[in-house]
């Protein structure tokens, strides 16, 4: 089967993979998207059409790359909402069928949290942000309780740019990477109940404890990273690298991926401003499947939908330039496009149910 299809092909593989005519295949579960005008989208994704739309704040001039702002949880939504016109940040709890407003909980004006990441096991949300002065600090927020707390990770100067954040499963460990005008890396910190203490690795001055550049993801007793030109790699805790995965879409700055814990796969994605692609990396075997590549795969977000189809925020460059957005579902086997759905404005980040498990 060819990398990409016709139309007529492409809508046929579509509806193979959701079901279609025949029913076989249970519908893929719907797409949520925020975008930066502060609006939450709800796509169905079989049909490729937006079915819900809720504004959480004011619009926000983004001047930065997309990064982690949503996290699903049954029937909750939670969406991380930065400051805007004298409205201060909070995370929206949004009902995920009707997407109505459950609760806002207020976070401290002092910091600008920049990532949100879901605890498996108890529910709490993890949060990390910097400060006017370039402090980076990390956060507990429990939704039953409303209970914060609020703990300092690293000092500026240089500025200590929260970039990513992921969280074990057994939660015991929160992964906070960093994206400075002269910082990199990333600090891994240790979670009892609400107190975070970091890593005391010693590193170089602008590096975090372990050495990488862009997305973390924890996994098992390690954590998976970009290098930003070089390969994904797996490091253990004292920052020595386990193994190192090509995924096959040189020629860009990959700072973006997602891990399917189901598949136990890596999906990798090419922004637009470069070479593109996506890579599809087995973690049993290390072996990657580059897909669309050069250029006719790109964006700068990629969630898995299914163990056969992922949706991509095909932003036109890493820092949002104030036009309309594009999301796009391809097949996973053949670099098929099946949708492309059209937004309002460029999508920051996307998540699916099955990618929230």
């Amino acid at each position: 089967m060819p990398r990409f299809l016709g139309l007529a092909a492409a809508t046929a593989t579509a509806a193979a993979i959701s079901g279609g005519s025949s029913g076989a295949v249970t519908r893929l579960p719907p797409t949520f998207a925020v975008l930066t005008d502060r609006v939450v989208v709800k796509i169905d994704t079989s049909g490729g059409r937006v079915v819900r739309k809720r504004r959480v704040g004011p619009p926000h001039p983004f001047s930065e790359q997309v990064g982690d702002e949503l996290a699903l949880s049954g029937g909750t939504l939670y969406v991380l909402t930065p400051p805007g016109d004298g409205v201060p940040q909070a995370v929206t709890a949004l009902d995920s069928r009707t997407l109505a407003v459950k609760h806002r909980y207020a976070l401290p004006s002092a910091i600008t949290f920049r990532s949100l990441v879901r605890g498996p096991r108890t529910g709490r949300l993890y949060l990390a942000g910097n400060n006017a002065g370039g402090d980076a600090f990390a956060a507990v927020l429990d939704p039953r309780s409303e209970h914060l707390e609020t703990t300092r990770l690293r000092s500026g100067p240089p500025d200590w740019y929260v970039f990513a954040t992921s969280i074990s499963r057994d939660e015991r460990r929160l992964f906070v990477s960093y994206h400075g005008a002269a910082t990199t890396g990333a600090d891994w910190v240790v979670v009892r109940q609400f107190a975070l203490t970091r890593c005391s690795l010693r590193n170089r001055s602008n590096v975090g404890c372990l050495s990488l550049h862009g997305d973390v993801a924890a996994y098992g007793k390690h954590v998976l990273a970009t290098t930003g030109d070089g390969p994904v790699v797996e490091l253990d805790l004292a920052g020595r690298t386990v193994r190192r995965l090509n995924p096959r879409i040189p020629r860009n700055h990959l700072i973006q991926f997602a891990l399917d814990h189901r598949s136990l796969r890596l999906l990798v994605i090419g922004s637009c401003a470069y070479a593109g692609g996506l890579s599809a990396i087995d973690l049993r075997t290390g072996r990657a499947r580059a897909l669309g590549y050069p250029h006719r795969i790109c964006g700068e977000r990629v969630v898995p939908v299914s163990s056969r189809v992922a949706a991509v925020a095909a932003n036109a460059m890493p820092v949002p330039q104030g036009g309309a957005g594009v999301v796009e579902t391809f097949d996973l086997r053949s670099g098929a496009r099946l949708r492309t759905i059209d937004v309002e404005a460029e999508p920051v980040d996307l998540t699916t149910s099955y990618s929230s498990r």
